[in-house]
Formats: structure tokens, sequence, C-alpha cells
């Protein structure tokens, strides 16, 4: 990541708080039939009116909650930690419990926990049943974004997040995705908003902590306190004078710090592919006429303008790409290009 999310206290973490009440409070302390009075006080109303949604499958997970061993009771206590410790799974400190290790302990119960999890985010999140006390998740979006100014995608960079001046919104990342991991999925740790090529195109439903043949590995949290130590260093082999989709240019990002968090990083969300693919585009040919001009128009020497332009850029590593252009235009001073 090129930087982290600040989080912010909102109403609509009370849904977490609530399912939180519901699992460790209700489901792994179950004592008799089942009554709605069992439930966080605040949320009673919610469930009482929605009986399908909420009700229903609430006192489906608790029936069978009564029919578990306090052993496997306490496996769902200590599941729901886990998963809900998003820094800690991306520090490798924790370890995940999936829906695998939930349908082990009773199929039916995965079943239902998934479709309940399910239903928490993509329904009641979006319900004025909900939302007329504690916000929507779209209300969530635009108090977000309000916070969080820097307006790019962190995991890439190269793309505009939606402002709340729009009427649509950037789709929330869930970081842990919700069709593996039970417990999460309205836990506003794990949701994070990113552009649509990082979210569908590049991770997908792909496991942070989890390399393609299911090796543990670390990856950054997106609400880190510690911000994202990277160097982002562009070599040029060959630029092509006219036409840059055939320049030869090839990336190294390194980390003194991070390194295996980067290299997750830049497989999670092809990074490599998508800074080679910008340096060879018509932005790395404007790169180089903004030198040629301030060269031309100033009277200067190319090289000095050639620093001018590096040195502008740091100034505001976000804007224009600059966090890549400052990397291309070193890159082609190491080179001797202009």
């Amino acid at each position: 990541m090129l930087f982290n999310y600040q989080p912010i206290n909102h109403d609509f973490k009370k849904l977490h708080e609530f399912f939180e009440h519901t699992v460790l409070e209700v489901w792994c302390k179950p004592d008799g039939p089942f009554d709605v009075n069992k439930l966080h006080k605040d949320f009673q109303p919610i469930v009482s009116r929605m009986k399908v949604r909420m009700y229903k499958p609430i006192k489906g997970i608790y029936d069978i909650c009564l029919t578990l061993t306090k052993p496997q009771l306490k496996k769902i206590s200590n599941a729901f930690k886990s998963n809900n410790s998003i820094n800690d799974l991306c520090e490798g400190t924790k370890e995940p419990v999936l829906y695998d290790e939930i349908n082990a302990i009773n199929p039916a119960l995965g079943k239902l926990l998934k479709e309940y999890c399910y239903s928490l985010y993509e329904y009641v999140s979006r319900q004025g049943t909900f939302c007329k006390k504690y916000k929507s998740i779209n209300k969530f979006y635009s108090e977000f974004v309000d916070h969080n100014t820097k307006g790019k995608c962190p995991f890439c960079g190269l793309v505009d997040l939606k402002s709340n001046l729009r009427t649509t919104r950037d789709a929330f990342d869930h970081y842990l995705p919700k069709k593996d991991f039970p417990f999460n999925t309205v836990n506003l740790q794990n949701i994070a908003p990113a552009c649509h090529d990082c979210n569908s195109d590049c991770k997908k439903e792909d496991i942070p902590i989890r390399d393609a043949a299911g090796n543990k590995r670390k990856a950054f949290f997106p609400y880190s306190t510690d911000e994202p130590d990277l160097k982002i260093k562009v070599n040029i082999v060959k630029l092509h004078p006219t036409d840059p989709r055939r320049n030869d240019v090839n990336i190294e990002i390194t980390s003194p710090t991070t390194q295996e968090k980067v290299d997750t990083w830049r497989d999670l969300f092809n990074i490599d592919e998508k800074y080679n693919d910008k340096c060879c585009s018509e932005d790395a040919k404007y790169w180089l006429q903004q030198v040629d001009d301030e060269a031309k128009n100033y009277g200067v020497d190319p090289g000095v303008a050639l620093t001018n332009q590096i040195n502008s850029g740091k100034r505001a590593p976000l804007q224009q790409v600059n966090f890549l252009r400052v990397p291309f235009l070193e890159g082609c001073q190491r080179a001797g290009i202009l």
C-alpha cells in the first residue's frame, strides 16, 4: 500500500457491536429456549421488525448452539475474536478461522452463519430499520472520505476515489474476504474503499494473508498506525522516441522493514504490471515533455530542468502520479536521458 486509511468513529459500527454481543453472549452461552430479550437491548427492536433477515437466522443458529459441546462453543468464541483481530492476522501473530472449520463443527451452522453474515452487510446495512438510527453504509462512506482526504486509492495510487460530491460511491473491499471469513463482514477494520480495478479486477476474493498455494504470508493492514515503508525504483532499459508503448522499463519496489508485506501487495494488486503500464503510456511521454518544455521556455539546461521536475514531484507524491513519475524521471537521470 502507498498509504494507510485513518479509521473514523461512526454510528455504523453499532451493527458490528450488536453482532459481537449476539455471538459471544447469546450463541456461545445458550441457555434455554431462544428469546429476543437475550439480544443487546438496542438490537432487540431491529430484530423484532426484521423477522426473516434477522430473527429467523439468529434463532436458527442459537438452536444449533444448544446442541454443541462447551469446547465447540469455545471454538466459535475464539474464532470470532481471532477473525476480528485484523491487524494481528495481517502480521501473522494470530491464525484465522475459515468457514471450513465452522462446517467441521456443524455443517448446518456454517451454512446458516454464512447466510447471516452476508445479510448483515448486503441487506441490513442499507435498510431503514437499522439506518434510521445508526446510519447506512453509504453515509459511512461519505463521512469516511470527508475524513480521509487524499482522494486516491491507497492500493494502487493511480485512481481517484469518488468523493461525497458524487451520487455514487466506490465499493468497499472486504480485505479478508467475506466468502471465507466468518464474523467480520461488518467490522469497519475489515472494510476499505478501493478502486474498481484493485477491488474487482485484481484482488477479487483472494486472501491477502495466504498466497496462491495457501501458504501463510504477511500483508499490509489498511488501518495500521505504521505507514508503509517502501521505495519505488524505475530502471530505464530503453525509451522509444515516439511510441511509449515500446518503452522497456523494469520496476523495483523494496522495503528495509516490510518486504514481505510489499511483495504481498505487489502480488495481490498486480502492482508491477500496473506501474510498468503507466511507464509505457502517453503519461510517461508527457513527463519527459514537461522537462523539455521547462528547458526551452526558461532557457535552462535539460539536466537542471529534469532535477527541477523531480524535486517538484517529491513535494506532492500522490498528485499526478508523482510517486511513480519521480522514480521514472530519476531512472531517466541515471540512464543519462536528457
